[in-house]
């Protein structure tokens, strides 16, 4: 089948082409666009001399192979390099958080519950925080801290270790987020 010959030179030029690419990007710290026309080559060749390896005359679906296949292999490339400095960058490493989720925890989410219930009803809460910065009992005002208090004292200890689960699992649905967008395959 004379498409997979084509397939095969044109992922061999462009196999190549992109590993320079990468050794340049990557040890050179620098992106030359020469670089990407020499991929562009590369691929052309290859198309073309498998086609012609059966004795076929050059074709628009050549052509089209050859374009297609050095436009994936320049962004191939772009992506390796990418992310081998994100994971030079990361040590190499997972990012993952160690942390303890506590009854605290869990009442520091009442009382944000209750000063965006308060805020959204229009009543002013005094105090010199927001939801970022408000993390202890002392950032909350005195009343506010009592509610959520009262409310993680109303809960059962199945609720109580519910709620903890809760705020566990939405920590760790985030570090694999975290760890698959900074580690990429570092793994």
């Amino acid at each position: 089948m004379a498409f997979g010959k084509w397939l095969a030179g044109g992922l061999i030029g462009g196999m190549v082409g992109a590993s320079v690419w990468v050794a340049i990007g990557y040890f050179l710290n620098a992106e030359v666009g020469y670089v990407a026309w020499g991929i562009g080559l590369l691929v052309g060749l290859g198309v073309r001399f498998a086609a012609a390896t059966d004795g076929l005359e050059p074709s628009p679906m050549q052509g089209v192979l050859a374009a297609a296949l050095a436009l994936a292999s320049i962004l191939g490339a772009k992506y390796i390099v990418v992310d081998m400095m994100v994971n030079d960058a990361l040590g190499g490493a997972a990012v993952e958080f160690d942390v303890e989720i506590d009854s605290k925890d869990v009442i520091v989410g009442f009382a944000d519950e209750i000063v965006s219930e308060r805020i959204d009803a229009g009543k002013t809460v005094k105090w010199g925080m927001t939801f970022d910065d408000a993390v202890n009992q002392e950032d909350y005002p005195a009343e506010i801290w009592k509610k959520a208090e009262k409310q993680w004292s109303s809960l059962t200890e199945e609720q109580k270790q519910a709620k903890i689960d809760e705020q566990k699992q939405s920590i760790a649905e985030l570090q694999e987020m975290f760890a698959g967008d900074f580690a990429g395959e570092a793994k």
